[in-house]
């Protein structure tokens, strides 16, 4: 870490001014956030403009297989042999996530929402929900998809902070076209322990909105097995969201030091129960939510090596307590369709969010019921889209305390930009600004490849402020191999971990540069987009190369 240093690029008066600790600012955001578009807003009900209902007399789905042979585009062997391969999905499976049914009245919105809900399902390619009217005048719903491949089995290998892995793994994501996803996964790493992984989701159980998840993860930094069952807010209308989730945890936590060096080790395992459930009103876009949380958590070492840990943290990691954390918002709801952000052809359906919400908790312990500390947390977001300009800022801050003793904050503050207006290249812009600051104990938070600065080791470097700059020119040629388009990205990273206490200088951060090709296979695989990046990281004065799933920042 760098020395303290009062010179004019010092950071150390520049910093505070991002961090953002005073309370009352957070607030005053959350509320201008709230003034920007409620105080403008009624939250009644809105209804669409109807001057005479259309009843929908008829619905047809027509279900299509990957690829349309009639098309002389894909009028050759191995197309045909996929789409021979390939289960279609069931058209009971498609007609389940209309909000509107036979004998309703068409609505453009819940039509719209309906293409929204088909495109989010992984194993479709497209969706299409229009009316029109028969010869005979009936009015038809017509519901037009086409399905993506969506099983991949195999072997592949990936290169990530220095380290090459090997995975073995089979997945379906559609499977017999019920919607229903199956994953096995298998892990060799070069360095670090094998694992497995298994999970199984139903995402409308026994034909409800409701969903089920059962997994289990071996990975022993993060390992933990358990389920979830839930209703989630299906559309913009609805009102209900709550879930259960129970895991059993089995990891290893592992400390580092500078230089992404592991300096200590604790295995830690016990069990977590969460209870949610929130409840929304208002108008259409605008809504009010109310929710609360509850947590229970039996979690405690196992073995250790080298930990330095205080008896007076209250967030000693041997922990029995249970919480319990309502939470209040106000937002303003809507989503734009649009390409080329973090996809080649695929619609991309995103959620722009404008709104605060404020969240206040009370932690027990388990055994006498005493209060251990209380908690507070402060968001706001400010989602806009104009004229291809794509922007989302978000702030979080919270805090743990009892009476004016505070045990920690912690603040994230997060600006990305995308711009889609020429047809091929897409520029973005990412700031990510974090503390994580304990009144007891070292820094929690990392920099390395695994987290924001491509061509460094993992978790190069810690401390308790990390301030990342990553910049992109995404690349779309138009070139189009058997269904895989092909890309490419120039980008620059910049980022540093330092001490609460300590200065930093511009000239201490860490920087890296590199070009990357993209495959984007989004018809014909389930992993969507793969990347092939090669860095030179400034620090290392060395080049690294790592490839793997998705774009690097999303």
């Amino acid at each position: 870490m760098s020395k303290r240093s009062e010179s004019p690029d010092n950071l150390r008066f520049f910093i505070p001014a991002i961090s953002l600790y005073n309370s009352k600012f957070v607030v005053f955001s959350c509320f201008f956030l709230w003034f920007l578009f409620a105080g403008k807003a009624s939250f009644s009900d809105e209804k669409e403009a109807e001057s005479s209902p259309v009843y929908i007399d008829s619905v047809e789905i027509d279900n299509n297989n990957i690829f349309s042979l009639d098309s002389a585009k894909y009028d050759y062997w191995i197309y045909r042999l996929a789409n021979k391969l390939h289960i279609k999905t069931k058209k009971h499976i498609i007609e389940r996530e209309l909000l509107i049914k036979k004998g309703d009245i068409y609505s453009e919105r819940l039509a719209l929402e309906s293409e929204r809900n088909l495109r989010s399902l992984s194993y479709l390619w497209n969706a299409k929900v229009e009316l029109y009217r028969s010869g005979d005048s009936l009015n038809i719903l017509r519901v037009t998809t086409a399905d993506s491949w969506t099983m991949l089995a195999g072997f592949s290998i990936s290169r990530n902070s220095e380290e090459v892995s090997y995975h073995f793994r089979f997945e379906e994501l559609n499977l017999l076209g019920l919607g229903q996803s199956v994953a096995l996964h298998y892990y060799i790493r070069e360095f670090r322990e094998d694992y497995g992984r298994l999970s199984f989701t139903e995402m409308r159980l026994l034909g409800s909105r409701h969903y089920l998840n059962l997994y289990y993860d071996g990975n022993p930094e993060v390992g933990e097995k358990g389920l979830s069952i839930g209703k989630p807010f299906y559309s913009l209308d609805s009102r209900i969201q709550y879930s259960i989730a129970y895991s059993a945890t089995d990891r290893r936590r592992d400390n580092y030091g500078e230089g992404g060096v592991v300096t200590s080790w604790e295995q830690i395992s016990g069990d977590w129960l969460r209870l949610a459930n929130y409840y929304r009103f208002g108008s259409y876009h605008n809504k009010i939510v109310a929710g609360l949380n509850y947590e229970y958590r039996d979690i405690g070492p196992t073995d250790t090596l080298v930990i330095e840990k205080s008896p007076n943290n209250v967030f000693s990691r041997d922990s029995l307590y249970w919480a319990i954390t309502p939470e209040f918002g106000v937002y303003n709801l809507e989503y734009i369709g649009t390409t080329r952000i973090n996809t080649f052809r695929t619609t991309e359906d995103i959620l722009l969010e404008k709104g605060g919400s404020v969240e206040i908790g009370w932690t027990f312990d388990a055994s006498n019921h005493h209060n251990i500390y209380k908690s507070i947390a402060l968001a706001g977001n400010f989602h806009h889209y104009i004229k291809s300009n794509l922007f989302f800022a978000g702030i979080k801050q919270t805090r743990w305390f009892k009476g004016k003793t505070t045990y920690r904050k912690a603040l994230n503050l997060s600006i990305k930009y995308y711009n889609n207006y020429i047809k091929w290249l897409t520029p973005m812009f990412r700031v990510v600004y974090t503390e994580d600051i304990p009144s007891e104990g070292a820094g929690t938070l990392y920099l390395g490849e695994n987290n924001g600065l491509r061509g460094y080791p993992r978790n190069y470097t810690t401390g308790e402020r990390r301030l990342i700059v990553n910049v992109e020119n995404r690349f779309f040629s138009g070139i189009e191999i058997l269904s895989v388009d092909l890309g490419a990205v120039q980008f620059v990273d910049i980022g540093r971990c330092w001490a609460k206490d300590e200065g930093v200088r511009l000239k201490d951060f860490y920087w890296s540069v590199g070009f990357g090709l993209r495959l984007s296979a989004e018809r014909i695989s389930n992993a969507r987009l793969m990347r092939l990046d090669l860095a030179y990281a400034g620090e290392l004065n060395d080049w690294q190369f790592s490839f793997g799933v998705g774009h690097y920042i999303n």
